[in-house]
């Protein structure tokens, strides 16, 4: 998950996935985990979530430090 205290689990994400035609759904305890696991993956990824998601995985993918915000 990322560092937001307003994020969804993702167990609680899976279930509401699991009605839906998404194919396979992966769960990773720690973000970096799920990025390593897409990189290594055949099957494409999609990152889709708030801005500090995304903050946290654009830090990720640039090896830096993630930059903190006032919120």
């Amino acid at each position: 998950p990322c560092t937001s205290p307003r994020i969804m689990p993702a167990e609680e994400l899976a279930v509401l996935l699991a009605g839906l035609e998404t194919g396979p759904v992966f769960i990773h305890s720690t973000l970096p985990d799920g990025l390593h696991a897409a990189l290594a993956s055949p099957l494409p990824a999609l990152a889709a979530g708030s801005l500090f998601l995304l903050g946290d995985l654009k830090a990720l993918l640039r090896h830096a430090e993630k930059r903190c915000t006032a919120q």
